[in-house]
């Protein structure tokens, strides 16, 4: 049996991170072509990076919650579930407005700070998996 986390939250965190990529991926299919366009070469490289940046963020957070979700459901033992490889850790990274919010679209900052604090949540809830589960 497992002291953390409760699948529901699971799945929401899941849930969350998904229409999050959705959003992403819809944004550059519809939207960053123009943005490449418009913007200069550093503007379009900054707005590149930041998309990608989404797209890392919530493929950790599936990664994450799939390794929960295996561990819960006794697929993968207490060991492997704390794998290092397994960890999610908060390196510090600013959310949009406090780094690129000023040449960034409305749309592309809001994805940002939704991927910002999810994966913060995230990384929180990692860190009382790995203090909760500590041998």
């Amino acid at each position: 049996m497992s002291c953390f986390p409760q699948p529901n939250l699971l799945f929401k965190i899941y849930d969350e991170a998904l229409k999050i990529m959705d959003q992403a991926h819809s944004y550059a299919q519809e939207n960053g072509p123009m943005d490449f366009v418009s913007e200069d070469a550093e503007q379009g490289l900054i707005i590149a990076m930041e998309v990608t940046r989404i797209s890392s963020r919530m493929t950790q957070v599936v990664a994450w919650y799939l390794t929960q979700k295996a561990y819960l459901e006794g697929k993968i033992t207490l060991f492997e579930a704390r794998a290092e490889a397994n960890k999610v850790s908060y390196s510090g990274e600013l959310a949009a407005n406090d780094l690129n919010g000023k040449i960034l679209s409305r749309d592309l900052a809001g994805m940002l700070n939704s991927s910002h604090n999810l994966y913060e949540r995230v990384c929180r809830l990692d860190a009382v998996f790995w203090r909760n589960t500590a041998a």
